[in-house]
């Protein structure tokens, strides 16, 4: 659990036995806001420590977890951005606050790789009368600027996917499906959980046929990402 107060925050984390509801490990945080990228790396290191010690095998190494900014105001509007990408509402709302985020932070991976789906997606739900080619165009050139950025950006390889894909099903492109799923794959080697990854190769999967696999896709992105709408309306819409 996260409270804040003014610019304090304090994090509870508890580590439970599923199995028996015993609570094996808790630790509370009361920070700086300031100090809360440090924050997930004491907690995660804490995880693993309690986790070596409940099951008896030998320390693990300190985790560091990879900060996506420094920027505590791009970090805020990207946080309030990622839910509505989520759920497909006010996607022109999440592009502002993702550019706003940018501005703070020019390098801030994530914003861009969220910014670069939602250039094809607000065209989609009706939140945008850009061009569709200029849409493709921007988001294209977006993903790539995430994968300068960082050459194994999960969400930016799919978004070049699915850019490409829409072309071949529109008969714009002569791209490979080949290398289509290529991309997708290699998405998730680099983030097996990755929700635009999964949902899109299912769509792919659905485009060729291959039912099977699309519903495996759907599930796993529903298991893990529970609330991201295109899913869930994809797994009991089109495959019941």
């Amino acid at each position: 659990s996260v409270r804040r107060a003014g610019q304090r925050v304090r994090v509870s984390a508890h580590l439970t036995q599923c199995e028996s509801g015993q609570e094996s490990w808790s630790d509370r945080y009361d920070r700086d806001l300031e100090d809360v990228f440090e924050i997930q790396d004491e907690i995660a290191t804490s995880i693993v420590e309690a986790l070596s010690s409940a099951l008896g095998v030998d320390s693990l190494e300190p985790i560091s977890v990879k900060a996506k900014t420094r920027n505590l105001d791009a970090y805020e509007l990207y946080l309030q951005a990622r839910p509505l990408f989520h759920s497909r509402t006010d996607l022109d709302i999440a592009d502002e606050l993702l550019a706003q985020a940018i501005e703070q932070d020019p390098e801030f991976v994530h914003a861009w790789e969220i910014r670069a789906a939602l250039q094809t997606l607000m065209l989609e739900y009706g939140y945008s009368d850009t061009p569709e080619v200029e849409a493709e165009e921007r988001s294209i050139e977006m993903a790539n600027r995430a994968l300068g950025l960082e050459p194994r950006s999960p969400t930016a390889l799919a978004v070049l996917a699915k850019v490409e894909s829409e072309r071949v099903s529109d008969l714009r492109g002569e791209e490979s499906l080949a290398e289509i799923f290529a991309k997708l794959d290699r998405a998730l080697e680099i983030e097996p959980h990755n929700a635009s990854a999964l949902n899109w190769r299912g769509l792919r999967y659905l485009m060729v046929g291959y039912f099977e696999n699309a519903r495996a896709d759907f599930s796993t992105c529903m298991e893990y990402e529970p609330y991201y709408r295109p899913c869930v309306e994809n797994f009991y819409t089109v495959l019941g």
